[in-house]
C-alpha cells in the first residue's frame, strides 16, 4: 500500500513525460493567448451610486404620551426592502426581453431559458450596499449598481432602465402607503369626533343636572359668601359680648343679634351641606362635582388635541398620496465606459494554462499508475479474461 502512494513514483512518472508536458504547456499558452486577446468578448462596466429612500416614522403617541391610537407611520420603504425589489424576477425578465439576453446567452430554444439566464446574469448586474453598524444592527448608507456588457451603450441603458424601475416602484409604494394612511386617519377622525360629541353631550347633561356652569367661579362665590357670613357672625358675637357687659342679658338688641346669628348659621350650614342644584354650590357638593367636572373637561381637551393632530396627519397623508417625486438621490450618475474591464487577459491566460496542465498531469498519472500497478496485478488479468470470453 505504501508503494502505491509513493511520491517518488509520481515524480518518476512525470519526469518520463516531461517533453510531452512542456509541449502541451506551450500549446496551451498559445491557445490561451489567442483566446484571451482575439476571441474572448470584451466587457465594459457602467455604475451608478445613489442614496436609499429616507425612512421616516411619526407616531401620534410621540406627540400625546399616554394616548394609544396606534402608530401612524409615514415610512415609504425600508432600505432592506429595496434589495428585494432589485432582485425581483419581474425586473430581470423585463431586462432579458428588452435587451436580448436570451439570444446573448444562446438560450432562445431552451425550455428553462429564464432560470438559466438568471444564473448567468447574476455576474452582469451587481448591487453593492454600503452599510454602517455591526452585530445585526446595520444601516444602509448608499447603493452602487454595476452593469457589465459587451456594449458600453447597452450597459448604461440597462442601468438607467433598472434605476427607473426602482424609482417608479418606490413612488408607487409611497403613494399606496399614503392612500392607506389617509383612509386610516379619516376613519380615526370620524371615530374621535363621535367620541368628542358623546363627551360634550355628557358634559352638557352634567351641567344641567348639577347647575354647573363655571365651577371655579361658582366655588369662589360659595367661599366668598361663606366668608362673609362667618365674618358677620363674629361681628355679631362681639356686639353681643359688648352689650352684655354694658346692659346685661336682657337687652333687646342681644336677642335680635342672637336671632340674626341663628339665621346666618343656617345659611352657613346650607352652604356647607347643600345638595340641591344651585348656582352657589354647597362646599360638600363641590368635593363630589369637581373630580367629575375635571375629568370631563380633560377628556374633551384631549379629544380636541387628538383631532387636531389627526387633521395634520391627514394633510401629510394626502400629500404623500399625491406627490410624484423621486425618493432616491443620485450621487454618481452612470457614464459611458471607454475601457474594458473583462476579461483580465493575463489572469485568463494563467487560468486556462493552469487548468489544462492540471488535467494533463492527472491523465499522465492515471496512465502511469495504470501501467505500473494496475495492469500487472492478477486481479486485472482475471477481469480481462472474463471480458474476452
Amino acid at each position: 500500500m505504501q508503494q502505491y502512494f509513493d511520491f517518488t513514483s509520481v515524480i518518476i512518472i512525470l519526469l518520463r513525460r516531461w517533453k510531452l508536458i512542456l509541449i502541451n504547456c506551450i500549446i496551451a499558452c498559445i491557445f490561451a493567448i489567442i483566446y484571451s486577446f482575439l476571441i474572448a468578448e470584451k466587457q465594459y462596466v457602467s455604475s451608478i451610486t445613489f442614496l436609499p429612500p429616507a425612512e421616516e416614522q411619526k407616531s401620534i403617541t410621540n406627540l400625546l404620551p399616554g394616548v394609544s391610537l396606534g402608530a401612524l407611520s409615514s415610512t415609504d420603504l425600508a432600505p432592506q426592502q429595496f434589495v428585494t425589489i432589485f432582485n425581483s424576477k419581474y425586473l430581470r425578465k423585463q431586462i432579458f426581453e428588452k435587451y436580448g439576453y436570451y439570444n446573448k446567452f444562446k438560450l432562445e430554444k431552451s425550455i428553462n431559458k429564464f432560470e438559466l439566464s438568471i444564473k448567468r446574469f447574476s455576474k452582469d448586474l451587481i448591487l453593492n450596499v454600503e452599510e454602517l453598524g455591526s452585530l445585526g444592527a446595520t444601516q444602509h448608507i448608499s447603493y452602487t449598481m454595476k452593469c457589465f456588457h459587451t456594449s458600453p451603450d447597452t450597459s448604461v441603458m440597462i442601468l438607467q432602465f433598472v434605476y427607473s424601475f426602482l424609482d417608479s416602484t418606490i413612488k408607487e409604494i409611497s403613494s399606496n402607503k399614503g392612500k392607506n394612511n389617509r383612509i386610516f386617519v379619516e376613519s380615526q377622525i370620524l371615530l374621535n369626533k363621535r367620541i368628542l360629541d358623546s363627551l360634550q353631550k355628557e358634559f352638557e347633561q352634567f351641567q344641567k343636572q348639577n347647575k354647573v356652569f363655571e365651577v371655579k367661579t361658582q366655588v369662589q362665590l360659595s367661599l366668598e359668601a361663606y366668608a362673609e357670613l362667618k365674618a358677620q357672625i363674629v361681628s355679631n358675637e362681639i356686639k353681643i359680648q359688648s352689650l352684655m357687659r354694658e346692659y346685661g342679658h336682657q337687652h333687646p338688641l342681644i336677642t335680635d343679634l342672637k336671632k340674626t346669628n341663628n339665621v346666618i348659621k343656617s345659611k352657613i350650614d346650607e352652604i356647607e351641606n347643600n345638595k340641591s342644584p344651585n348656582v352657589i354650590m354647597g362646599l360638600d357638593k363641590t368635593t363630589e362635582i369637581m373630580p367629575i367636572y375635571s375629568n370631563l373637561i380633560r377628556d374633551i381637551e384631549v379629544q380636541n388635541k387628538i383631532i387636531i393632530l389627526l387633521m395634520q396627519q391627514l394633510e401629510e397623508a394626502k400629500l404623500k398620496e399625491a406627490k410624484d417625486i423621486s425618493r432616491l438621490t443620485i450621487i454618481d450618475p452612470p457614464y459611458l465606459p471607454k475601457y474594458k474591464v473583462r476579461p483580465k487577459r493575463i489572469v485568463l491566460v494563467v487560468e486556462i494554462v493552469a487548468v489544462y496542465v492540471l488535467l494533463l498531469i492527472l491523465i499522465l498519472l492515471f496512465i502511469g499508475f495504470y501501467s505500473l500497478f494496475i495492469k500487472k496485478t492478477s486481479l486485472y488479468g482475471e477481469v480481462i479474461k472474463i471480458f474476452k470470453r
